[in-house]
């Protein structure tokens, strides 16, 4: 009997100390718990974000767009994204024919069409009206420079450009709109380098490409300009470092851009310090648009 007695204290013992060793837990498994639940809470309402706004179609058709591969097909898919007015946002809506317009140059005829079905969805398409100045300012500036190298003559839309060219803005001025189309670019998650990210890379390995053509090497080892490499040159050695300015509004995507392009290299990693005016979102981007249209139409 006192074996037996010995034996059940015995038990009685280890099954106290388990339960204070549970007990002891719970916080951390409360902890745990609620972890795992914030984030399927989160999972949860992103995924009815994106079936509600029909997201997904909106980023495959954006894609298309931006990879210029687009079939009937697709164009078909996308004007009635935008026709229908029932999937997505106003501004999703809005940011698709943004894009399109810039980036497949569609007939003058069909993004008036297109517009006209937005505003008629209560749309302010006035961002649209910007970008549409700006392109058709762009081709006139074009135009002009044609004629001017034509006949080989100065005016004064050469003159400025010649400055930009000096200054290393050449061709971010010649390209107003494909700045305006890398920002809403930006408001798409696709994996591939933006547009700054090209630059910068090109810059920072010493490599010639048509977009920095134009761009000023200042190296304070040597007196005057220094002017960019020829392709047949012996290549200068790599920058490591680089502070890259946006004047303007940036976005945090060109931001994370540069930062994985700087953690993909191999042997030693970049490092490269993002700054812009402003960081923008999307939605404040398309804002800022629709202040400047109504300018840009007077």
């Amino acid at each position: 009997a006192g074996g037996g007695a010995e034996d059940l204290d015995a038990a009685l013992n280890q099954s106290t100390r388990q339960l204070q060793t549970a007990m002891s837990k719970m916080p951390e498994l409360n902890e745990r718990k609620r972890v795992i639940d914030m984030h399927t809470n989160i999972a949860t309402a992103l995924l009815h974000k994106i079936k509600n706004q029909a997201l997904d179609a909106f980023v495959g058709s954006e894609e298309a767009v931006l990879a210029k591969s687009m079939s009937a097909q697709d164009r078909a898919a996308l004007e009635e994204l935008i026709t229908e007015g029932t999937k997505g946002t106003a501004e999703d809506r809005l940011r698709l024919l943004c894009v399109y317009f810039l980036h497949c140059a569609p007939p003058a005829a069909d993004v008036e069409r297109l517009a006209d079905m937005l505003r008629t969805q209560g749309t302010d398409t006035r961002p649209l009206a910007f970008l549409q100045k700006m392109e058709a300012f762009r081709t006139k500036v074009a135009t002009v420079q044609a004629g001017d190298a034509a006949r080989q003559g100065g005016g004064v839309m050469s003159s400025v450009f010649n400055f930009a060219d000096k200054v290393g803005v050449g061709a971010s001025a010649r390209g107003l709109t494909s700045t305006l189309a890398a920002n809403v670019r930006q408001l798409l998650p696709a994996k591939r380098e933006t547009e700054v990210t090209k630059l910068v890379a090109a810059l920072m390995d010493q490599r010639p490409i048509p977009e920095t053509e134009s761009y000023l090497t200042l190296d304070p080892k040597q007196v005057g300009e220094v002017a960019p490499p020829e392709p047949t040159a012996p290549r200068r050695p790599p920058f490591r470092e680089a502070v890259v300015v946006t004047i303007g509004g940036g976005s945090y995507l060109e931001y994370q851009n540069l930062q994985d392009h700087a953690a993909q290299q191999q042997g030693a990693p970049k490092r490269i310090v993002y700054a812009c005016t402003e960081l923008l979102t999307g939605s404040e981007f398309l804002a800022q648009l629709a202040q400047l249209g109504p300018a840009a139409t007077n």
